[in-house]
């Protein structure tokens, strides 16, 4: 499958405009159009977005939307935190309508021309109300250079719902998902899983490692050049808990290939290459595609 995502924004940053598009391995193109709005202390956005099935599909909706409300509550140095309120209509549901609360706090350091974060830590925690259905998760996130434009990173997440019902859509969701176009804290992504489920408890660990490469190769006489490279290597662990009573492991890899593309001498758009491999799922291995860049 492939994603893409266009991003604009006006000199002030204040405004920002994307287009974000999935085709899916089912033959379906999401197309989307996301908009933030950060000129004021409360901010907001909203992004809507279609779904073009090439066959008739009675489980999902037809499109999809998601609103939210957001407030930095404190900005201090490298000290960052913030809550969220957002509202959740996802095309890939028929019953489910989560709102939800989240609180975030952070340190991030990032010097000079480096692509990725020099340091980087992340505490969430977010409560999702959906019908009868309450979903608590709580996540922590932790990067660091080390050698030669290396990173190494660790992720640890938990989810518990109150309920768990297929059929009515209830509980910690897992599925794979576009998440640029999908803020649902309760739904939990895994790129190799090709159908949705629905659990009492879910636990994420991942490790990964980066490796930016300076190769460069510019054009003068055609407007596409290439900036930099880099190589990245993910390796999670879901542990997942359907029910009381059945439990059941999935270990999945991503080893992927980003290079920053300079079009036009100017725009630098990341297009990257993923090989994904999980020996838990039908479809043990994978490939997609990922672009995005900001104007």
């Amino acid at each position: 499958f492939v994603d893409a995502i266009f991003n604009f924004e006006d000199p002030l940053m204040q405004n920002k405009f994307s287009i974000p598009i999935s085709y899916r391995e089912d033959n379906q193109t999401i197309v989307g159009a996301k908009y933030n709005n950060s000129a004021y202390a409360l901010e907001f956005g909203a992004v809507v977005y279609n779904v073009d099935k090439k066959q008739p599909d009675d489980t999902q909706r037809d499109n999809g939307i998601d609103a939210f409300l957001y407030y930095p509550f404190l900005s201090k140095g490298y000290w960052n935190a913030s809550s969220t309120l957002s509202y959740t209509k996802a095309y890939s549901n028929l019953y489910r309508e989560p709102l939800t609360l989240s609180f975030e706090i952070l340190n991030h350091k990032q010097f000079g021309f480096s692509k990725y974060p020099n340091s980087l830590n992340i505490l969430s925690l977010f409560n999702t109300k959906d019908r009868d259905t309450n979903i608590f998760g709580v996540s922590y996130r932790y990067e660091h250079d080390i050698v030669w434009q290396s990173y190494i990173g660790f992720k640890s997440s938990y989810f518990e719902s109150n309920i768990v019902n297929y059929l009515k859509e209830k509980g910690v969701e897992i599925r794979n998902t576009l998440i640029l176009l999908q803020a649902d804290l309760g739904t939990v992504n895994m790129p190799t899983l090709k159908h949705t489920y629905y659990a009492k408890n879910v636990k994420v660990a991942e490790l990964n490692f980066k490796k930016v490469f300076d190769i460069s190769s510019y054009h003068y006489n055609i407007p596409v050049s290439l900036q930099r490279e880099s190589i990245y290597i993910q390796q999670r662990l879901y542990d997942i808990d359907f029910t009381n009573n059945l439990n059941k492991q999935y270990h999945e890899t991503i080893v992927g290939l980003e290079m920053d593309i300079l079009f036009l001498h100017k725009l630098t758009i990341p297009l990257s290459f993923e090989y994904l491999y999980n020996p838990d799922v039908q479809d043990k291995e994978q490939f997609r595609i990922l672009f995005g860049g900001s104007f």
